[in-house]
């Protein structure tokens, strides 16, 4: 299991595992390493390294057996929660890649993957992208695409206009990646934390090779 600290009311976190750290720092807006955790039900408490702020997340999550799992605190201002990803370690078939886009703000987007300098077109890669806090298993499907440079434009749902892009993203055979959407928000350290949830930012995750 790794984490992905995605929650802006914490600058850095750390994570326990029935009692045993896990990773004791993960940064806004970082991730860790995948760690082994056991199968089955597992008591994950993950809370700020430092301060008095009450944990982010208190649950028991269960996990299947040889499975790769990450963990994502998600928010902004004061409203956080998480969601579990299962992530897909296969290669794509013929020497292709798999890339997975999630949206862990409130707006509501669709998705083009298109070549390097391309305006987004036609019908969207992916339609209705999941909103915070969580996705479904269903709306966590990797797309199947050919090697090569992308441009990943995020548009309102259901039009062209696009509100974030992340250009020249290369990926190379046999590589799995997700895409993480997410306000682009500073890190909460007041009693009172402002947030442009309009604005997006995003995390790239090397989920296989």
């Amino acid at each position: 299991m790794r984490v992905v600290q995605a929650s802006s009311q914490y600058p850095s976190v750390s994570v326990s595992v029935d009692g045993a750290v896990l990773t004791s720092s993960v940064d806004y807006q970082a991730q860790s390493n995948y760690s082994p955790v056991p199968s089955g039900a597992r008591h994950v408490i993950l809370e700020p390294t430092a301060g008095t702020k009450a944990p982010a997340v208190d649950a028991t999550i269960t996990l299947s057996p040889d499975t790769n799992n990450t963990l994502v605190p998600n928010g902004f201002g004061f409203s956080t929660g998480y969601a579990m990803l299962l992530d897909d370690t296969t290669p794509a078939a013929d020497s292709g890649v798999k890339l997975r886009i999630l949206n862990f703000s409130p707006l509501e987007v669709d998705a083009y993957v298109v070549p390097e300098g391309t305006a987004p077109n036609g019908k969207p890669a992916l339609s209705a992208l999941c909103t915070y806090p969580a996705c479904t298993s269903e709306q966590q499907k990797y797309l199947s695409l050919s090697p090569g440079t992308y441009d990943i434009e995020i548009t309102t749902a259901g039009k062209t206009q696009i509100v974030y892009a992340k250009t020249k993203v290369t990926i190379e055979s046999g590589q799995n990646r997700t895409l993480l959407l997410v306000p682009n928000c500073p890190v909460c350290t007041g009693p009172v934390c402002v947030c442009n949830q309009d604005v997006l930012t995003s995390l790239l995750l090397n989920d296989l090779n």
